[in-house]
């Protein structure tokens, strides 16, 4: 019998708890240099992240590198059942919102259409099918954010071939994981150099 999505959820939220917290740190970093090398990044003067919570992918390095480039940074802060971006200019602009999540206090910005979003998750798999963590949040911005480039962090052992999802759930178009760069676009291709893959089995050691 198949796995329902909860229990999926539910068993991959337990292995990260259970993974050493110097193997997530080394991850982290490995996950943050490659993301900081591709012209997504790069080319971006503004950026969307998340303020890293848990055992998730450490993004407060990427904060602050990102701002230090001079880039204007977008955070979420969940109002009611939504999610709004708001501009920081430093991490001071942070205090504890929802679940104890750090989220900004600043005003929410008019627009941060077309710009590059880094994105949380619990699972992923190659064909850009993200698992959150069952609240819709990012699913419910999504759907009604089209065209702009959707950029996955997620540790190598989060990502599968395929995951339980439902008919609401977004896709992303790129997963940056400790060794692999991972285009969806073409349905799952690994590729190293930020060009589109084109061979789905391919794959990039980092090395």
């Amino acid at each position: 019998m198949e796995r329902s999505k909860s229990e999926f959820r539910k068993e991959m939220l337990m292995r990260r708890r259970r993974t050493p917290p110097p193997e997530l740190i080394s991850g982290s970093e490995r996950i943050a240099e490659r993301l900081i090398s591709l012209p997504e990044w790069r080319n971006a003067p503004d950026v969307c992240l998340y303020v890293s919570f848990g055992e998730e992918v450490e993004t407060r390095t990427l904060i602050r590198e990102a701002l230090l480039s001079g880039k204007r940074v977008f955070l979420p802060r969940v109002c009611g059942r939504e999610l709004v971006f708001c501009s920081i200019r430093s991490m001071e602009d942070l205090a504890p919102g929802y679940r104890g999540i750090q989220e900004p206090v600043t005003d929410p910005a008019e627009s941060t259409a077309g710009t590059p979003m880094i994105l949380p998750g619990c699972a992923f798999d190659l064909a850009g099918n993200r698992m959150g963590y069952g609240g819709g949040y990012y699913d419910r911005f999504l759907a009604r954010d089209k065209g702009r480039m959707r950029i996955a962090l997620s540790y190598d052992f989060a990502v599968f071939d395929e995951i339980p999802r439902d008919e609401g759930d977004q896709r992303v178009d790129l997963i940056v994981t400790e060794t692999r760069l991972i285009d969806c676009r073409g349905r799952g291709s690994d590729r190293p150099d930020g060009m589109p893959g084109t061979e789905r089995s391919k794959e990039y050691d980092g090395s």
